[in-house]
């Protein structure tokens, strides 16, 4: 579907969304907005600014790649929401392919369990909104510390890592390699999740792991290059967190991780939102574990 007009951007919890036909957004895990925290069992709409004119694309990937495809204006800017991770990558990929030139923001709606997230207006998939004159810049920041060495990586497909292997040493199952930095940095449980591998870019990707040694990948791995291993501590992230929320007229979108890492409450300018979803976009393509900005 597409349709055009004026749209709030904003955000709701996962299983209440409201019945609001010019609302942009999508079910987050909790938000920030001036001094108010919203957890995910709080029902209304956190909105982000004042009203967008533009066109908003909203179905199935392939109604929404169509649609864009025959767009009759050429953004300077999208702001995109997935229900799920899956086809999400291949999605932006093809988006990019047709859109080349737009910066583009946004992440996973926070879904309740074994469920996808909500999106705003209603879609099966993907919902893209393409400003027609408001201008917006994005970027990005990674709040772990890249201490953890580099990698060469051998991948089985995309999404999962089988062997890791550091400058003249041995290859080791990844799943070892990751339990080694967990123990030679000591990591608290706490910060067990504080621990990822970024591409050359900075963008994180967070790893689960198997019995055989072998890591599953939540986003795409890099096709060629190093890996950098990354981690820090949980006073460290919230605290960086907290500075960069600090910025006026901003929308920030940061892993839901860090939602659940909170050791005190903390406020923002009252132009300023921020929430949390399980993957963002960063620099174009998906990351895990950064906080990304969209700024008016």
């Amino acid at each position: 579907m597409i349709r055009y007009g004026a749209w709030q951007i904003g955000f709701f919890s996962a299983g209440s969304p409201p019945a609001r036909p010019d609302l942009f957004g999508c079910s987050t895990l909790g938000a920030v907005t001036g001094r108010q925290f919203h957890s995910q069992i709080n029902s209304g709409v956190y909105a982000w600014g004042d009203e967008v004119r533009g066109c908003v694309y909203s179905g199935t990937y392939h109604e929404v790649l169509c649609g864009v495809g025959k767009c009759a204006f050429r953004p300077s800017f999208l702001l995109a929401f997935f229900a799920r991770r899956e086809g999400s990558e291949e999605f932006l990929q093809a988006l990019r392919a047709l859109m080349p030139d737009p910066s583009v923001a946004g992440g996973v709606a926070y879904g309740r369990p074994a469920a996808p997230g909500e999106l705003s207006p209603a879609a099966e998939d993907v919902v893209i909104l393409l400003p027609e004159s408001a201008m917006f810049t994005t970027d990005f920041i990674n709040p772990l510390e890249a201490r953890g060495g580099i990698y060469a990586f051998d991948a089985d497909s995309p999404r999962v890592l089988r062997r890791l292997r550091q400058p003249d040493m041995p290859w080791e199952a990844a799943g070892s390699a990751i339990g080694k930095l967990r123990e030679s940095y000591k990591m608290a449980d706490e910060d067990a999740e504080l621990l990822a591998l970024s591409d050359q870019y900075g963008r994180n990707i967070r790893l689960r792991g198997s019995d055989d040694g072998v890591l599953a990948s939540e986003i795409f791995l890099p096709e060629e290059g190093y890996l950098h291993a990354r981690l820090s501590d949980r006073r460290t992230v919230i605290d960086a967190l907290i500075e960069y929320a600090q910025i006026r007229q901003t929308l920030v979108i940061a892993d839901s991780v860090f939602s659940n890492l909170l050791y005190h409450p903390f406020s923002v300018p009252e132009s300023t939102t921020v929430v949390y979803m399980p993957a963002q976009i960063a620099g174009g393509k998906f990351s895990n574990l950064v906080f990304t900005a969209v700024k008016r």
